[in-house]
């Protein structure tokens, strides 16, 4: 817990002090996945949570690529394997949402950064 609270401090200080509001916006988005990352627990719903912000932050084309993987993986994990009691198969879709987690923080701070 210590560790995503310094990183997010630490986050919040390289963050240029330019008044862009869509900047706030991006470091929102950026404050949900690192949340997301730092949580024991995933739930579908949450992703509801984080879509406006991608659409808003990200260039369209790449916000609806992260969101259709997204959601693809969420749509595996609940209807398909875990309704079926197929809990083993659950090693496959956590390790992707965390890479694709990880990879949408580098991105969202990237465009947070202004180098994206």
């Amino acid at each position: 817990m210590l560790l995503f609270g310094a990183l997010y401090l630490w986050l919040w200080w390289k963050v240029p002090p330019l008044p862009e509001p869509r900047r706030v916006l991006r470091l929102s988005a950026l404050t949900v996945v690192v949340f997301f990352l730092w949580s024991r627990g995933w739930s579908p719903q949450w992703l509801g949570m984080l879509a406006p912000l991608l659409l808003l932050s990200l260039p369209l084309e790449r916000a609806s690529l992260f969101l259709i993987v997204l959601a693809f993986t969420n749509i595996v994990e609940w209807p398909v394997l875990l309704s079926r009691g197929l809990n083993q198969w659950l090693y496959l879709t956590v390790p992707v949402r965390t890479v694709l987690f990880v990879l949408l923080a580098i991105d969202l701070w990237r465009v947070v950064r202004g180098k994206g």
